[in-house]
């Protein structure tokens, strides 16, 4: 890990994960968690440098729609308690899942727009899992 990555990972802790928790606390109506793997994320800047946009605010997009009513703020509020992201290294390892109120989210954030979900797809999985 570099002083780049040092630097972001600090940035990440610091200001975006808090910045993009209050948010999706505000959206939901509830107390879900953001945790990042940062151990994932250590030798990788440019997946550092797209985790605010194309991973927080994405995923925050993805909760926006599923809470766009009461139904959806119930349900994400009695089946989601935290949110946690992974960096892989591949477009083809990119998942989403919910087990146990926890939503994984692994994307590939270094590798264009194949490595990340759209919001509307995040949306999609969520509504189906919940």
């Amino acid at each position: 890990m570099g002083l780049i990555e040092k630097r972001l990972i600090k940035l990440g802790q610091e200001e975006w994960v808090p910045a993009a928790q209050k948010e999706l606390r505000e959206l939901t109506g509830g107390a879900q968690v953001y945790e990042v793997d940062w151990t994932t994320f250590l030798s990788d800047a440019e997946a550092l440098q797209n985790l605010q946009n194309q991973g927080l605010r994405r995923i925050n997009g993805a909760f926006r729609h599923l809470c766009r009513d009461d139904l959806g703020k119930e349900a994400a509020n009695e089946q989601i308690k935290k949110v946690v992201l992974i960096n892989v290294e591949s477009p083809s390892e990119k998942s989403i899942a919910l087990t146990d109120g926890v939503v994984t989210v692994k994307c590939a954030w270094s590798k264009g727009s194949d490595g990340y979900f759209a919001d509307l797809e995040m949306a999609k999985v969520l509504e189906k899992s919940l």
